[in-house]
């Protein structure tokens, strides 16, 4: 319910309220020559297209695409809970609609991921979703033909191009500001301390923005500290797997599995270690998980009666 509220609140705030409300809460600004204003910077907006994306009051709209997304992940594998009347039908959409309209491709590469690797298989509903997005298929490809190279569908085909060549403005920075912490990293293999990287840098120091959660790790604690953290995913991952088939409900073991593993995806991509309202919600679902674990005894050797 409250994910559904926060939606609701992102859509409103981000389509009616327009990027002046968030400027007035202080966000980051930037003088935009396109729109000869102050505007909030580029990543609040959706590419070129001056659409501004959900953020829902959150730090920023990749942040709230985790926080939709692993909470879709949630209801779809708790359907039977969730969706039991038009109500939770309602609560699901207005979260799908909130998820779709953050426009993070990071976000989406994750899902993608999670539902061909951990959930495919229990999605419900699939005929009547193939339906949906077929129909829905179809009226996109009505517009671009009606609509033209001016038309809205066009520029978003030509930001998925963009996008997957690496020619969009954020895609394109983003392998130059990778080598740039890389060439750092093997400078300094054991770190260049707190407060360097991403937004958490110190007004006025030597800012790397990294746009890649193990990197600023690298950065902040060396490899060794980098390592660690994997390692320690690696662990969960390994333990709520290996113990899946002791869990009194398989559904929700699978809710863990999902995000750790969407969680480990959008690192690659952003600073998300430093987002502490993503990580409390995607380790709470982890531990959520591992709570359901009903583990059987190991059958005692039988003692033999040495009694007189």
């Amino acid at each position: 319910m409250l994910t559904a509220i926060l939606s609701l609140w992102g859509i409103f705030q981000a389509h009616i309220l327009k990027d002046r409300f968030l400027i007035n809460m202080g966000y980051p600004t930037i003088y935009a020559n396109a729109y000869k204003r102050v505007t909030l910077r580029h990543s609040y907006y959706f590419g070129n297209l001056g659409i501004q994306r959900v953020t829902s009051t959150v730090s920023n709209s990749n942040v709230f695409g985790i926080i939709t997304g692993v909470t879709l992940i949630l209801v779809l594998l708790q359907h039977k809970r969730f969706l039991r009347n038009a109500f939770g039908w309602i609560k699901l959409g207005c979260i799908a609609v909130a998820y779709v309209l953050t426009v993070s491709r990071s976000n989406f590469l994750a899902m993608i991921l999670v539902a061909v690797i951990v959930f495919g298989k229990y999605i419900p509903y699939k005929k009547q979703l193939a339906a949906v997005a077929g129909a829905g298929a179809l009226v996109f490809v009505g517009l671009y033909a009606v609509q033209g190279d001016d038309g809205l569908s066009h520029k978003l085909v030509n930001w998925v191009v963009n996008s997957l060549t690496g020619q969009e403005s954020s895609a394109s920075g983003r392998s130059g500001i990778w080598m740039t912490a890389i060439d750092k990293i093997i400078q300094n293999p054991l770190g260049i301390g707190f407060g360097k990287t991403g937004t958490t840098a110190a007004s006025g120091a030597e800012m790397y923005a990294c746009e890649n959660s193990y990197l600023a790790m690298a950065l902040d604690m060396g490899i060794p500290g980098a390592l660690s953290f994997v390692v320690l995913e690696g662990f969960v991952l390994y333990d709520l797997y290996r113990s899946r088939k002791y869990a009194r409900d398989k559904y929700l073991m699978k809710i863990g599995l999902s995000a750790m593993v969407y969680f480990m995806t959008v690192c690659l991509f952003s600073n998300h270690i430093y987002d502490m309202e993503a990580i409390s919600l995607v380790f709470a679902f982890v531990a959520m998980s591992a709570n359901l674990l009903e583990y059987v005894p190991q059958a005692l050797p039988e003692r033999k009666d040495d009694s007189l």
